[in-house]
């Protein structure tokens, strides 16, 4: 019997036991801990994801400083500012800097009447800004008067301005709107009012939060709105993104009342502190997707005599992961139903905040939550690698067997002996600490245990001002590349883009973004010019490489490339604002174009407006969206064209968005690798849609803007047509060609692995396989064709990585049978081949193409048609 008298274990007891009775002792280091409580589930956010609450601040109008446990559902009153010129404080919005610092700002008339603040919201610049003790409430520092009257909530960005949501004059009457605060001085530099809802009345001001990781700005409405509504901000123009969302009870009746106060927490979840008559504390979580609130139980300390308003999730000196990324999780529930004897998998990587001060994994504790799953590990249990490139932990016991974490950040973590009956349920959220950085990612399970991986998904887009524009979906946020410039004293102006066959980026001008000489100065040419022109241009900067050469119309919409490598485009049919919509093609090498067709009408009334066109990546369908010129006349559609005759093929659909007509239209779509509908709505500075072509029903998708943005994005287009694995090699292969008497009896078996920067789907992605450059094959196994396969085998419990398999029929001529394992091994056979013009004594051309990825390998076959990679 041994324990130790120092270091991270110190006082910890160690028992030696025989073999036969190891299975009956718990592992006090690496079992899961009985004792760690995670607390009671009280909210669930819009993505799914529910867990314990960092602890909150609020503040209330009596200047009082109240800390709450949503965990426990209790709050502690910790001291009031006290008073000042013979008047009490009262604070709104508060929130903490990067370092630690609690700002708050005071409400109307609380401060001296010298200030002329005695009006009911101020007949002055009432509102000030503080610093506060978050250990008594009392001020530690007067930064000044911001200058206008009443300021609702302010929080920090990410980038660290500090925002506020406010009044921007001294009438009750007046909307809402964006403010940032200089910190030096407190003053207040208005940025935009907030702007109409769909009822046409201005928004309340109310709480404003900004997500920790997206830097998305949202505002919510405080008590004066009697219909309260959540919204999304463009941080540039105060403007709202899209629909505000009207706030709901769970039974789908309206609210009745608003609030004061709004907190994204670091997960992503969002709550919001009530504005109601005589009640002093209520805390709701917020779907901004759907509206819909859920109250949260808070016990109030019987000291707080004010009504809370401000509300802020205390940092705790914790830093928020730059990125975390889970790329693989698989889990397997034992066959018999046997309780511990369950086990799951996760592989990913992360990417420390900037403001952190590193990990070591010989200091640091390590915290991993799965599901309902918890195990801490306890500073020095992991050893540093003999390599030295990271850290390992290896366990004996139930719980966590090994946890590796490299220093780029990747990271391998198996767990077995568990009961993860609950993760056969649906989504699951991974949670990991390490020291005073933390994180968290969901995954959702299919139906044998594994998630699929995340897959990059970034986009580009033109503007209107001739900007490229990158856009991480992942992220929500949109990046400037750059600007094309000018030409005779013209700024280009982009509608449509695309990649070409040969992977050129492409894009189409506006009219009367050419020069006058060519007669484009009219609307929409009226003067008979033809203005629309086919640029490429620079990937990565925007800039004009070459002007291809005039399309010979006047006004282009989109282009897209389809699947047999014409480009299409949507064009207005002739040169008044009112023409109506059609398909034509152009020529890559000299921009002209030819008219396929009309569109043909939508209903009785019109015909289908021009507007954005893509072509769907899997199925080869052409789809088209309408412009904002169809909602002048009716409400825009998406309907399916025929690439062939160009016209609409079936009823269009009418699009909706929040659950009415959508009285705007769209300026580019495109269709994702997966599957999905993307649309960047017209006139829009940022905004981003999610379409369902069959329902008609459009989803905002709020993005923060980085970078000078100053056009309405238009076009639209995937980033990388193909992406290259990340690694590719051929471990075995072995070829069988017959002698020249036989034909179409040749074999072909590779063994090998890669690995997609961005992810695999082979269910719903074309597999494409090549062979030898010039007299090899090149053989399609379509989308669709592949089967998932889990890990069980007969009645024995067996550990398998999932894997995806295609199977052809026995006697199949071409690809017989293909396996892809989660980890990116594969197995690939094909027979009854005619290989005869393959040259064997020179290395073989082999590649594959997965959806979007690529990758090859040069086999070096012996004269035996062998090939083993030792490697």
């Amino acid at each position: 019997m041994y324990h130790y008298e120092a270091g991270p274990v110190k006082r910890t007891l160690f028992l030696i036991v025989g073999l036969t009775t190891l299975t009956a002792c718990r592992d006090f280091l690496t079992a899961p801990s009985a004792e760690r409580s995670t607390g009671p589930t009280l909210l669930v956010s819009a993505n799914g994801a529910s867990g314990p609450f960092p602890l909150l601040l609020a503040t209330t109008n009596q200047g009082e400083l109240v800390e709450i446990d949503l965990n426990t559902g209790t709050t502690r009153w910790i001291g009031d500012a006290g008073h000042t010129g013979g008047l009490d404080h009262g604070w709104n919005g508060l929130s903490f800097d990067a370092e630690g610092t609690l700002f708050v700002t005071s409400r109307h008339r609380a401060e001296p009447p010298t200030d002329g603040c005695s009006g009911a919201f101020g007949t002055g610049g009432c509102n000030h800004l503080y610093t506060v003790d978050t250990e008594t409430g009392r001020i530690v520092r007067h930064i000044g008067n911001t200058g206008v009257a009443f300021m609702a909530d302010i929080d920090f960005a990410p980038s660290g301005t500090l925002f506020a949501s406010l009044f921007f004059n001294d009438a009750l009457t007046e909307n809402g709107g964006l403010a940032s605060v200089d910190l030096g001085n407190a003053t207040a530099t208005k940025i935009g009012l907030f702007g109409p809802n769909a009822n046409g009345r201005g928004l309340e001001q109310g709480g404003l939060s900004i997500h920790p990781r997206t830097a998305a700005i949202w505002g919510i409405e405080s008590s004066f709105a009697a219909d309260p509504h959540i919204f999304a901000v463009d941080p540039a123009s105060g403007a709202i993104h899209g629909q505000p969302v009207s706030l709901r009870r769970s039974d789908g009746g309206p609210l009745g009342f608003g609030f004061d106060a709004l907190e994204i927490l670091p997960d992503g979840r969002l709550i919001a502190l009530a504005s109601r008559a005589g009640i002093k504390f209520e805390i709701y979580s917020v779907d901004p997707n759907t509206g819909l609130v859920s109250l949260i139980f808070v016990e109030v300390d019987s000291k707080m005599v004010g009504k809370a308003n401000g509300l802020e999730h205390i940092p705790a000196s914790a830093f928020p992961f730059a990125s975390f990324d889970i790329e693989r999780a698989d889990f397997a529930l034992d066959p018999q139903g046997r309780v511990g004897r369950d086990k799951f998998e996760l592989d990913g990587t992360v990417a420390l905040n900037e403001a952190s001060d590193g990990i070591d994994l010989l200091q640091d504790p390590v915290i991993l939550r799965v599901g309902a799953f918890s195990q801490t590990l306890l500073p020095g249990e992991f050893v540093r690698n003999a390599t030295d490139d990271g850290f390992t932990f290896e366990g004996m016991s139930s719980g966590i067997t090994r946890f590796a974490l490299g220093d780029d950040g990747r990271f391998a973590i198996e767990a077995d002996g568990l009961g993860l009956a609950d993760l056969d349920a649906g989504p699951a959220l991974v949670e990991l600490e390490i020291g005073n950085d933390f994180g968290g990612a969901e995954v959702s399970f299919d139906r044998i245990g594994s998630a699929p991986v995340q897959r990059s998904m970034v986009l580009l887009a033109t503007t209107n001002q001739g900007e490229l524009v990158e856009i991480d979906l992942n992220a929500g946020t949109t990046t400037l590349l750059g600007n094309a410039g000018g030409f005779e004293n013209r700024s280009p102006q982009w509608t449509g883009l695309s990649f070409d066959a040969y992977g050129r980026l492409l894009t189409t001008s506006r009219f009367r973004s050419e020069v006058p000489g060519q007669g484009c100065d009219g609307w929409f040419n009226t003067d008979g010019g033809k203005c629309a022109h086919l640029y490429e241009l620079d990937r990565t900067t925007g800039s004009i490489v070459r002007d291809i050469g005039n399309t010979g119309f006047a006004f282009l919409s989109d282009i897209d490339l389809a699947a047999d490598g014409t480009l299409l485009g949507s064009v207005f049919i002739n040169e008044q604002a009112s023409g109506d919509g059609g398909l034509l093609t152009l020529d890559t090498h000299s921009g002209a174009g030819t008219l396929v067709s009309r569109y043909g009408p939508a209903d009785l009334d019109r015909n289908l407006e021009n507007g954005a066109l893509a072509v769907h990546p899997l199925t080869g369908d052409v789809w088209a969206i309408e412009s904002s010129n169809a909602a002048n006349t009716g409400t825009p559609s998406i309907f399916r064209v025929d690439p062939a005759t160009g016209l609409a093929l079936g009823p269009a659909v009418a699009l909706q968005a929040g659950g009415v007509p959508a009285a705007f239209g769209f300026d580019g779509l495109e269709i994702l690798p997966n599957g999905r509908f993307v649309a960047t709505r017209a006139g829009g500075i940022s905004e981003l849609y999610t379409i369902d072509p069959a329902g008609g029903r459009a989803t905002l998708m709020p993005l923060a803007s980085s970078g000078s943005l100053t056009g309405h994005l238009n076009g639209l287009t995937f980033a990388d047509p193909t992406i290259p694995f990340d690694q590719f090699k051929v471990t075995l292969a072995w070829v069988r060609i017959s002698d020249r008497y036989s034909s179409n009896r040749d074999r072909v078996f590779v063994w090998g692995r890669f690995r997609a920067p961005d992810g695999i789907d082979p269910v719903n992605e074309d597999v494409t396989i090549g062979f030898g450059s010039e007299h090899g094959f090149y053989l399609t196994i379509p989308a669709g064709s592949f089967e998932r396969k889990g890990r069980r085998k007969g009645h024995f419990w067996r550990w398998f990585r999932g894997r995806w398999e295609y199977r052809a029929p026995h006697g199949t001529s071409g690809i017989r049978r293909m396996q892809i394992w989660d980890d990116g091994r594969f197995t690939l056979s094909a027979e009854r081949l005619d290989l005869s013009g393959v040259d064997l004594r020179e290395p073989v051309d082999f590649s594959i193409w997965l959806g979007n990825n690529t990758g090859g390998f040069a086999i070096p076959f012996n004269h035996k048609g062998f090939f083993f990679n030792r490697h």
